[in-house]
């Protein structure tokens, strides 16, 4: 069992430090814990954990949505590495909607992009800095303009778009920690896809002098304009998923078409054994 260590701290099963605040109100869907916070409230967190900078290990940041669920429900150690993270929302409205029906709602959704770009809009004020790492070509550079050009004061500590596969290869992934430690910026923005940017943040994240890092997936491609986002209308109804597919179909379908069917299943399973344990 977690149990509590210093400086506001909790060690996890898998031996990791984390924030004393991750116990707190968390509620599970399949195997994934979610912090059950406003959207100001994960912003206020993750603008806390960058100003604790230099006195405590990066806190990490993570957004799941349904396709996370799933691929944490297959994967026992990935699991671990989502529960051990400081702070944990759901980027997607059907854990919204899954939560109420297991009877233990969340307060709304926080969209993994829409909490990246609100933490640089607060960070600006005090001259915030941030790295991005990853995305498509030039995602990095276009989203580091449009954020610094809305956000006065926040400053671009580095980008970096790593070749494919660099985290297999340790002299590539040293040459991408030399960036970051050489840039030490306050936010780390890591856009590498779930789940190679969970595992390569628990892998690296230690010992590098950031104050929080977020992985954001295709939340920097979207930043930069090179994605689009489905229309509001679609987001409001929890139609993301479906506006997506639409426009990446072949990069997508497979996802959607049995990742959706097999969050429905977790989601049914777990229903259905709160409801045994009720009648029991």
């Amino acid at each position: 069992m977690p149990h509590d260590g210093k400086n506001g701290t909790a060690e996890t099963d898998d031996g990791t430090a984390r924030s004393r605040w991750a116990s707190e109100k968390r509620i599970l869907i399949g195997v994934v814990p979610l912090d059950a916070v406003t959207f100001k409230d994960a912003v206020d967190r993750a603008l806390s954990f960058i100003e604790r900078k230099g006195t405590a290990a990066p806190a990490r940041i993570v957004c799941p949505n349904a396709s996370l669920v799933v691929l944490a429900d297959a994967d026992e150690a990935y699991a671990k590495i989502i529960g051990s993270c400081e702070l944990v929302v759901a980027d997607g409205l059907p854990l919204v909607w899954a939560a109420s029906l297991l009877r233990t709602p969340l307060p709304g959704q926080v969209r993994g992009v829409d909490l990246m770009e609100a933490v640089c809009a607060a960070g600006g004020a005090s001259g915030m800095s941030f790295f991005i790492l990853g995305g498509l070509t030039g995602a990095a550079e276009r989203a580091a303009e449009r954020l610094t050009q809305r956000n006065p004061g926040l400053c671009v500590a580095g980008i970096h778009c790593p070749p494919i596969g660099f985290e297999a290869d340790p002299a590539a992934n040293q040459r991408v920690r030399e960036k970051i430690v050489a840039a030490a910026p306050d936010f780390l923005i890591v856009a590498l896809g779930s789940p190679k940017q969970e595992r390569w943040i628990f892998e690296n994240f230690r010992d590098l002098p950031v104050g929080a890092i977020q992985g954001v997936g295709a939340a920097v491609d979207t930043a930069a304009g090179l994605r689009r986002r489905p229309a509001p209308w679609m987001r409001s109804m929890g139609l993301e998923w479906l506006g997506r597919l639409i426009c990446e179909p072949r990069r997508l379908w497979r996802r959607y078409l049995f990742g959706n069917a097999r969050f429905l299943y977790i989601v049914f399973r777990q229903w259905l054994g709160s409801w045994r344990t009720e009648l029991s």
